[in-house]
């Protein structure tokens, strides 16, 4: 599978993200792609499924870092590791400004986070 098609993959896991987090709709303050660091671990072929797996490594003054692992659902072994940066810019003026509702988009990002990790030590403790 070809690299652009996993960054693809990380971007509609992202949106599945902000849904999943409650994240606010921002209408002229955009979460925008600064920049990316692929690390490629092993081959997918297209027959093969992906699964993405996503956490939000920093959030501060407006600026996210996400990373991603993306494994093979058929080998289970990881494909590739991901580490995107976002900032959020205003439309109108393409200069980076942190939205009003910033503290807001914080505390969902941390409460989903808290939730996903106990969720997950829980998951592993009954292995």
């Amino acid at each position: 599978m070809h690299g652009g098609v996993l960054l693809a993959l990380t971007e509609i896991a992202l949106a599945d993200y902000d849904k999943e987090v409650g994240l606010p709709v921002q209408e002229e303050i955009l979460r925008m792609q600064s920049g990316s660091q692929i690390r490629y671990r092993a081959p997918i072929r297209w027959d093969d499924k992906a699964k993405v797996s996503l956490k939000c490594i920093s959030a501060i003054n407006g600026r996210l870092i996400f990373e991603a692992l993306i494994e093979s659902t058929l080998h289970h072994h990881v494909i590739a590791n991901f580490t995107h940066r976002y900032v959020y810019l205003n439309t109108q003026t393409g200069q980076p400004q942190l939205p009003e509702q910033w503290q807001k988009i914080l505390e969902l990002i941390q409460n989903y986070e808290y939730a996903f990790s106990t969720e997950e030590s829980e998951d592993s403790a009954a292995r």
